[in-house]
């Protein structure tokens, strides 16, 4: 059931409760309450216990009174720009009893509202949830959109120390706001979805989201918010769109998800579209087929993939090995091979490299080129970036180089930055010719795979 169809079915059975049914309901739900949400319970009663806050929570002024209602609402919009302005502010003080180097439970800082600031943002977002309830979509993404746009100034030490303004996420973060924020949000994106008119809908929607990024919301979760039927076949074209032009981990969640909500071969066509800026579309696409009961040739599709995604990067890298793994299940040996050497050449690591040096039929051909990709790539890095570096020529049979270059006895004084540790492990295991399962071994096993970034996940794709 959701959210609006259920606040409908408690407000028909409110009215069919007398006092002391009510009285007993709501001791009820406090003796059930977890503890997060007992402070925020009391506040709800306080509220609703002064006249004014019985008066809205009346069936005339939830039902009816509209009018009034949106007036009240524009009134909060005029009052959040004036906080936005700059026009009130928070103030701040270092907290005295607040320890950095004791990991203290205090803040860092004091804040005090002496112009209701906070009140009137909790109250923006209790009316959120009244605009869902009345279905009042128009002004309702109005208010979403102000609370986005808001940044509220602040005045004392903390604008000597970090920064002048605070975001929402801020204010959650720094426990000013008390309200159920994941729930607000949703709820300001649904409103937002709803009521801004289509020409506006997808940048005012990402407005939003970006907003509350914190939330960590998807559109599938905004859909479920409200009983109002959404085109969103109509609606995803111009949200991919959008999304593709942006950049960010949670952007990416987002194109993912919308990506998933239409048919394949249009995901494809975006992918493709977006493969300079978002070579990711691809590798999903990939991922998502194999798992696809849809008949499609994807060896195809990864191989033609490679050409169009940026040479360099772990995208290109990891769509190289899928590639691998539906050539092998092709029996496509040769080209497997080769996109191996696609992986190596697009993230030159330890265990591309040895994926290379131990599978591969034709050994010889593939190290020669091996050797080129990985000269050319570590050749500019800094020397703290060439560990990785040091035990690919290690692999390679390269040990002169890795003695001379990287584990000079005068670069060993302060070994934690050096190759040092790392270098004597592989050359002690080298070295042994006996059982490896003695305890120093081990440990010089431990810093080899260290050295090698050697985990499952890293050797099994390919």
């Amino acid at each position: 059931m959701n959210y609006p169809i259920f606040l409908k079915e408690v407000d028909k059975l409110v009215l069919q409760c007398d006092v002391e049914a009510l009285r007993a309901i709501i001791h009820e739900l406090a003796r059930t309450l977890p503890e997060e949400n007992r402070s925020r319970f009391l506040n709800t009663l306080q509220r609703f216990a002064s006249s004014e806050e019985r008066g809205i929570a009346s069936e005339h002024n939830i039902r009816s009174g509209n009018s009034e209602f949106s007036e009240n609402v524009e009134k909060m919009i005029t009052s959040l720009e004036e906080i936005r302005n700059g026009d009130r502010c928070l103030d701040s003080e270092l907290n005295e009893e607040w320890d950095d180097w004791n990991d203290s439970e205090e803040d860092e800082f004091k804040f005090s509202d002496s112009e209701n600031i906070l009140d009137d943002i909790s109250s923006a977002f209790e009316l959120i949830h009244q605009c869902v309830d009345r279905e009042e979509y128009r002004i309702g993404g109005k208010l979403a959109l102000a609370l986005a746009s808001l940044d509220v100034s602040v005045e004392g030490d903390y604008s000597d120390y970090v920064d002048s303004i605070l975001s929402i996420g801020e204010l959650i973060d720094y426990d000013l706001l008390d309200t159920d924020f994941k729930k607000a949000a949703a709820e300001a994106a649904y409103l937002t979805l709803i009521g801004m008119p289509e020409d506006e809908k997808t940048l005012s929607l990402f407005r939003v989201l970006s907003s509350f990024s914190s939330a960590h919301l998807s559109l599938g979760n905004i859909l479920l918010i409200g009983n109002r039927e959404v085109n969103v076949s109509a609606f995803l074209p111009a949200w991919i769109e959008e999304l593709g032009t942006k950049s960010g981990a949670y952007e990416l969640e987002l194109l993912f998800e919308a990506q998933d909500m239409i048919p394949r071969e249009i995901a494809l066509s975006n992918a493709r579209f977006f493969a300079a800026k978002h070579p990711e579309l691809l590798e999903h696409y990939l991922q998502a087929g194999r798992n696809s009961s849809q008949e499609e040739n994807l060896l195809q599709i990864g191989l033609d993939a490679l050409n169009l995604v940026p040479a360099n990067g772990k995208s290109r890298s990891s769509i190289a090995l899928l590639t691998a793994e539906l050539a092998l299940g092709a029996n496509e040996i040769g080209t497997a091979e080769e996109c191996w050497l696609e992986a190596f050449r697009s993230s030159p690591t330890v265990v591309n490299f040895l994926r290379l040096y131990l599978e591969t039929e034709n050994r010889q051909d593939f190290l020669a080129e091996a050797r080129k990709c990985y000269e050319e790539y570590y050749k500019n890095q800094r020397s703290y970036d060439q560990k990785p570096y040091a035990t690919i020529l290690f692999f390679d049979g390269q040990f002169r180089t890795v003695l001379e270059k990287f584990m000079k006895a005068t670069a060993g004084i302060g070994w934690s930055a050096t190759y040092m540790k790392e270098g004597l492990a592989l050359f002690l295991l080298l070295l042994n010719r006996g059982e490896i399962n003695t305890p120093g071994l081990i440990i010089m096993l431990q810093k080899a795979e260290a050295a090698c970034d050697f985990p499952l996940k890293s050797i099994n794709p390919g």
